[in-house]
């Protein structure tokens, strides 16, 4: 008895199923390239907002240092107090930019948007924020003279608000790197899931 050959329409099957799985699996492959790029692009989007974040943190205390500094401007001579002035101002500048930049997410073209528990904590930061900015814009002016701009009582009240600001930023920095993290996992358990359809 010979052996059963294989007919011309169970080729034609084999051929058909070959060329289905050859295509499924391209277009596993291409999916699981885009998972892939688009969890590498959130990563580096995630790690520049959290390095802005950071910065603002730190250019809050370079403020506060500052405006102590001024409000003891007896303590330094002339040159040190031109250098601390321009210090202030630098940071200001800074200060005001990456503050805007926090709120719309708008960092050069920083993908994505604040999720809502760093709006939140964003909308809670802002009036702190505008007492800091009360405080130190006519300090920059000097239409006056330091001690009548800057008296112990709005000194007081600049330290509440800011040591305010910088503990709502840490908040900040731990959320965005909570965000970023949950956004890693997410990316992860899709690569698994491609990786169950490949074997499958």
């Amino acid at each position: 008895m010979g052996k059963n050959k294989i007919t011309h329409k169970q080729t034609d099957k084999i051929r058909k199923a070959y060329i289905y799985s050859l295509s499924f699996m391209s277009l596993l492959t291409l999916f699981a390239v885009y998972v892939v790029t688009d969890a590498v692009l959130e990563h580096r989007s995630d790690s520049r907002i959290i390095n802005y974040a950071g910065k603002q943190r730190m250019e809050s205390q370079r403020l506060a240092k500052n405006v102590w500094r001024i409000y003891h401007n007896d303590l330094f001579s002339i040159e040190d107090s031109l250098y601390i002035l321009e210090e202030l101002k630098t940071s200001f500048q800074q200060f005001n930019t990456v503050q805007a930049q926090l709120q719309q997410r708008d960092i050069d073209s920083l993908r994505g948007t604040n999720p809502q528990e760093i709006k939140q904590l964003l909308n809670h930061i802002k009036p702190h924020y505008e007492v800091i900015v009360r405080t130190i814009s006519p300090l920059l002016t000097q239409q006056s003279s330091y001690q009548s701009l800057l008296s112990e009582r709005s000194l007081a009240q600049f330290n509440f608000h800011s040591n305010s600001f910088l503990e709502i930023m840490n908040q900040i920095v731990g959320q965005y790197v909570i965000d970023s993290e949950n956004k890693q996992m997410k990316a992860i358990y899709k690569t698994f899931g491609l990786g169950v359809l490949f074997l499958l």
